[in-house]
């Protein structure tokens, strides 16, 4: 009987809230005092700190964010279930969280395609062989495949998104590589001369090729067809990723050699901008500090000085260059170097080891997303 009554007289306090917020809207209307509020749609870039609600967790979770489903929900996997199969959806506005996909093995890593439309999971039943599948937005299997190998590498078509490039790595560094459609559900063997590759088009990639060279630490950038023979585009050059329509070399400056040249080409190899950056040895070469690419302004982490990345005690700006100006903006001071993952909807990038933070472009402020 007692919570009944209880109940009672939380609906009658609930009822007399509802009735009196009804009165005072009606007033607010009938003098015109103020005009009806529009609902904010926060998937036109208006993420803020007032709008962002953190993701509640208990002391003994353990949460890895691996980014964007869409402008405001974000995958993760919570490591206290020591199954490890299911990754969890989390609205950055509301900090609701429901189930999203349930796998048969643990999962290692999720990769999210360009157009946020389908997602590859990377799980492991057991050693030295590696359960792949393709789901779609909603978490529902499009196919699964097993495929052997200890390490994989997976590159995401940015100009069909409906493909990726997946090499598998024996022990002794061997590869396989495999072309999966998740239009077709298609998965076939591709001969490729490196591993690590990175869409130009629908059938075209880049990469650099370590091959033809002894110990080295700078190489050529090549171009190759699905089917067709290698191109050398550039030399001397120690990194390259591609976005639409652009890419990005990184080399050593010619004039000072404590300096990273960043260069920038459209997709027919025409330099279209470059900078310099100190930069960071390590025992291979050098360090690429963590970047992303938003429409046409490219992110990324800038060390103050030039020495051994092991001893190197300073720490990073978060800088903005824009593409089309060449103006380059300090976003945020007094940064560590850590992963980036950045929507264009939602102009915020999620930030950390976790992915557990969030900035926020427009106020240049870094938040947590969890909260215990």
């Amino acid at each position: 009987m007692k919570h009944k009554a209880e109940h009672q007289d939380y609906m009658l306090i609930l009822l007399l809230f509802f009735s009196t917020m009804i009165i005072a809207g009606c007033q607010v209307n009938e003098t015109g005092d103020k005009p009806p509020v529009k609902e904010t749609n926060m998937t036109e870039k208006q993420t803020s700190k007032q709008s962002v609600i953190p993701l509640a967790v208990s002391d003994s979770d353990q949460i890895f964010f691996f980014g964007w489903l869409d402008a405001k929900h974000l995958l993760f996997l919570n490591h206290k279930d020591e199954t490890l199969n299911k990754i969890f959806k989390y609205n950055i506005y509301t900090g609701e969280q429901e189930l999203f996909f349930e796998g048969e093995a643990p999962i290692n890593n999720v990769y999210i395609s360009p157009d946020q439309q389908y997602i590859f999971v990377q799980s492991e039943p057991s050693n030295q062989k590696w359960r792949i599948a393709i789901v779609d937005h909603k978490g529902d299997y499009i196919l699964q495949e097993l495929i052997d190998g200890t390490e994989l590498a997976v590159s995401w078509n940015q100009y069909d998104p409906t493909k990726l490039l997946v090499s598998s790595f024996a022990e002794d560094w061997s590869y396989t590589s495999y072309l999966i459609s998740a239009e077709t559900k298609n998965m076939e063997h591709i001969s490729i001369a490196e591993p690590f590759v990175h869409w130009l088009s629908t059938d075209s990639f880049v990469y650099l090729d370590w091959s033809t060279v002894g110990p080295s630490i700078v190489t050529q950038l090549k171009e190759q067809k699905k089917t067709g023979t290698a191109e050398v585009k550039k030399e001397n050059v120690y990194f390259v990723d591609t976005f639409n329509d652009l890419m990005v070399t990184i080399g050593v400056n010619e004039n000072h050699d404590e300096e990273a040249q960043y260069t920038f080409m459209n997709n027919d190899f025409e330099s279209v901008l470059s900078f310099s950056v100190p930069h960071l040895t390590s025992f291979s070469g050098w360090m690429v500090p963590q970047y992303a690419m938003m429409d046409k302004e490219f992110l990324y982490f800038k060390p103050e000085y030039s020495t051994d990345a092991d001893t190197y005690r300073g720490s990073f700006d978060f800088m903005a260059t824009d593409m089309e100006t060449g103006e380059r903006t300090v976003l945020l001071e007094d940064m560590d170097n850590e992963p980036l993952s950045c929507s264009n909807n939602a102009n915020a990038c999620l930030y950390g080891h976790y992915l557990d933070k969030i900035i926020l472009l427009d106020e240049k402020e870094v938040i947590s997303l969890i909260e215990s």
